[in-house]
């Protein structure tokens, strides 16, 4: 059964764990899989593939940062090495061009939270 706050309670105490900087290069590095095992069906893996298990995978993975930056804007403003890794993940996006997932990842119109600092 899913449980709605396990994401929210891994986003806020990751830094327990883990840097925010190393997380976001963990989702980095799973939107790069090209583990094809994912698909069991024959398919090319090109974004406009709309029944693609692999494509399918990489929409789950924006949406998850994008919760976190929904959730917790003020750690991709105040923390310049993960806004930078963020970034890097919209450039991979880029490449997906027939979806939507830079989208998803955009932090560019987030707020400043300066004040906290």
């Amino acid at each position: 059964q899913d449980n709605p706050f396990f994401p929210r309670m891994v986003f806020l105490m990751h830094k327990w764990f883990v840097s925010s900087e190393e997380l976001a290069a963990l989702f980095i590095n799973l939107y790069q899989t090209k583990d094809k095992s994912i698909c069991k069906s024959p398919c090319q893996h090109k974004p406009s593939e709309q029944n693609c298990k692999l494509n399918k995978f990489k929409t789950r993975v924006c949406y998850t940062v994008r919760s976190w930056i929904s959730e917790f804007p003020m750690h991709f403003d105040l923390d310049p090495s993960l806004a930078r890794e963020i970034r890097n993940l919209q450039e991979l996006t880029n490449k997906d061009s027939a979806n939507n997932h830079k989208l998803l990842v955009d932090i560019s119109n987030l707020p400043s939270y300066d004040w906290m600092r």
